[in-house]
């Protein structure tokens, strides 16, 4: 029954109700305040907008109430609330639609456990928040100790995509003659490439021999009891409709830098709770074989990697897979083979493009394709929305290419505006690029949310401000030139205040050679300034030089002087001394040489002395060490910082084991600046929060697998042993 003020007015009597409203005529039950309302609403009652009316109408029946309907008006909402309470009690039984406060009473109940705590970059991807896991908890154990049960429980407690392997099912045996098992050989057939293509992978279906060794400290493998977990940290990101490099008339590249570039599948969901997951559920890089035997689940529109020229895109008839590696030593200049063929020619392993015939140099070509890489990092086809302005009509953006057709034009013509949004994944070409801001504004510069458009520089790009001026860059691609803040701007000081980098990539050594390795050693952003606040977020750049008197904030970013025996943070002149740092969270691969050292927190500095350097010189050097701190970072043992608590290493026994080893410190690699899993657990749990240091500190790895081996614990079948591998 629902209460309201009505339902219970017509309760009474009716002699009550007669008198309250005779009463109702005598008695002014309006606020001086409401009564002014009322009559300004009813003088212009022809022009109310809807929310006015219901305004009117509330303060006409307050007028015509009397005091009796006003009690049972007061009773009745009481009453609602009881009312609502009592339904809420049947509500509280279910834990999909139970209150917050009764979720921890039902997991207690079924037995649920709680977890470590995962925060920042992986909360909003976990599944396992407490409501969901104790939904889940009575369906898990339903299927307790079941493959399929295991991977979606790895994928919900870890976030990362799983498959599980059943190694009994691989172990090579004696065939028994009233039980033959004929695929369970243990002679590959060589004839057979799938085989061969995932030998020594997840999904490797050739049998073994058995292993003793223990899976739970990730050493054996193929044994009757063992279960292997294992994750893909290393995620699949679209990049789509990007302008392809062009080599020359025929070949062309899918990496917009000119560079070999690895292809990813782009992961299909699975369509059942009882499938494994098997290769195309999960980010793996696509081989030559796989593409060609299975071009048509990867190639087309809207999946792995597809060819646009001009506004057409080319069907799966008109492509071809093959090998397009170099014949000759030198990658830049070397031919490739296949260059008689008759179809688009396409490389997934180095993504090389050779089409038929020559391509006008008018007609463009586009390609969408996925490429691996381990967070939301240095921008790319990932929500960005936090970091983007909120606009409103007034402060509108200009659109780029809609509005301006280039950055420059949009700078030169952009009058007060200071919002300039670039769309797509397009590549602009800057010729002595200048982005200059007046006084007391802040001009932003950014891609829009899901873009990674590359900004070709030519010469050095320049960032000139007045005073209180700030320029902030979001969600780009810089190649090809230094970003340049000048001491001096036709012949005036330059007096910006402040530079922001967020989700930006300055590519280390600026450019790349077709193998991938940097052209040159310069370093990406130099401030010449003093009194510029440097702020970089989310970022992947080069080596800084900066001017003393400015000051650095760095915060989840990589910075890379691409060798750790050169300076990655140092002054302006050689081996003088740059402006004050403050770095969390972050990897520097170099040497540093800072003022002061303000604050250090749960990063890696991987820096070594150079063959030129004295013996007695340290790597990382800071010259005021009385100020600041550094607290869970490595860094090496003979580094002059300010105080340390609990940095690795501490000892000089510990320096050869305790040593950041990482998948790849070569930029545009997959696992790039990626911790090796046999690194010291000293620096994969050595952070603050006992994360991981370094630039992925904010994936909580160690968190998730640990609560991961929680659940495996729980939800196991007896006898059974899982060990956890990542598979990238």
């Amino acid at each position: 029954m629902g209460f309201d003020a009505n339902t219970l007015f017509e309760l009474l009597p009716a002699i009550y109700r007669i008198r309250d409203r005779a009463i109702a005529d005598q008695l002014v039950l309006l606020t001086a305040a409401e009564q002014a309302e009322l009559e300004a609403l009813t003088d212009a009652i022809s022009t109310l907008t809807p929310q006015q009316a219901a305004r009117l109408h509330a303060l006409r029946d307050k007028q015509q109430r009397g005091p009796l309907e006003t009690l049972m008006l007061l009773l009745a909402s009481q009453i609602g609330t009881l009312e609502e309470n009592l339904a809420q009690l049947y509500d509280d039984q279910f834990i999909e639609t139970c209150a917050d406060w009764v979720v921890p009473y039902i997991g207690d109940l079924v037995g649920y456990r709680t977890l470590y705590h995962v925060g920042g970059l992986a909360q909003t991807d976990r599944l396992g928040s407490p409501r969901a896991e104790v939904a889940n908890t009575i369906a898990y154990r339903r299927r307790k100790g079941t493959a399929s049960m295991l991977e979606q429980l790895a994928r919900d407690v870890t976030s990362w995509d799983a498959a599980v392997v059943e190694f009994f099912q691989y172990l090579a045996t004696t065939q028994f003659l009233n039980h033959l098992r004929p695929e369970n050989r243990t002679t590959p057939d060589l004839r057979q490439w799938r085989s061969l293509n995932w030998l020594q992978t997840p999904f490797d279906p050739i049998p073994h021999t058995v292993d003793v060794r223990r899976i739970s400290r990730g050493r054996g493998r193929y044994n009757i009891p063992n279960i292997g977990i294992f994750l893909w940290q290393v995620r699949s990101y679209p990049l789509l409709d990007s302008p392809a490099f062009r080599v020359d008339g025929r070949r062309f590249l899918f990496n917009p830098l000119g560079a070999n570039l690895q292809l990813y599948n782009l992961p299909q969901t699975e369509t059942t709770i009882t499938q494994l997951a098997m290769p195309v559920n999960v980010p793996l890089p696509l081989s030559r074989r796989q593409l060609y035997a299975e071009l048509d689940t990867h190639y087309g529109e809207g999946k792995s990697l597809w060819i646009t020229i001009g506004t057409e895109v080319q069907p799966i008839t008109a492509v071809e897979v093959c090998n397009l590696s170099d014949l000759e030593a030198d990658p830049d200049s070397s031919a490739w083979p296949y260059m008689n063929q008759t179809k688009i020619a396409i490389d997934p392993e180095l993504g090389r493009i050779v089409f038929p015939a020559d391509i006008p140099p008018d007609v463009p070509v586009y390609v969408s394709f996925h490429y691996g890489f381990t967070a939301d990092l240095g921008g790319g086809a990932y929500d960005r929305t936090a970091s983007l302005p909120a606009t409103t009509p007034a402060t509108a953006p200009i659109q780029i290419p809609t509005e301006a057709a280039t950055i420059q034009d949009a700078l030169t013509n952009r009058g007060d505006r200071t919002l300039l949004e670039i769309q797509g994944n397009g590549r602009y070409a800057a010729t002595d690029l200048v982005i200059q801001v007046a006084a007391d504004t802040q001009l932003q510069l950014y891609a829009a949310n899901g873009s990674r458009p590359l900004l070709e520089l030519t010469n050095s790009g320049l960032l000139v401000g007045e005073d209180s001026g700030e320029i902030t860059l979001d969600g780009l691609l810089i190649a090809g030139g230094q970003l340049i803040v000048p001491a001096q701007f036709n012949g005036q000081p330059n007096r910006l205040q402040k530079l922001r980098l967020r989700h930006c990539t300055l590519v280390p050594g600026l450019a790349l050679h077709r193998d991938g390795m940097a052209r040159t050693a310069l370093p990406s952003l130099v401030v010449e300034t003093a009194n510029t606040i440097l702020e970089i977020e989310s970022c992947i750049l080069g080596a800084i030089r900066i001017n003393r008197g400015s000051q650095t904030q760095i915060h989840r970013s990589i910075v890379d002087a691409l060798t750790a025996d050169q300076f990655a943070y140092a002054g302006l002149a050689a081996d003088s001394a740059a402006g004050s740092l403050e770095i969390t969270e972050s990897t520097m691969i170099g040497k540093l040489h800072a003022d002061r050292l303000s604050l250090a927190e749960n990063s890696i500095f991987l820096a070594e002395p150079a063959p030129s350097d004295p013996p007695d010189r340290p790597v990382l050097q800071v010259e005021a060490r009385q100020q600041g701190c550094v607290h869970f970072c490595y860094l090496p043992l003979n580094a002059h910082v300010p105080r340390r608590y609990h940095c690795q290493p501490q000892t000089i026994e510990q320096a050869r084991r305790v040593l950041p080893q990482f998948n790849s410190t070569q930029y545009g690699h997959p696992s790039y600046c990626q911790l090796h899993p046999a690194c010291a657990a000293e620096i994969r749990r050595g952070a603050a929060d006992e994360s991981e240091m370094g630039v992925f500190h904010d994936l909580y790895a160690s968190q998730c697998e640990t609560n991961l081996q929680i659940r495996l614990a729980e939800y196991l079948r007896f006898s059974l042993e899982a060990g956890v591998f990542y598979a990238s």
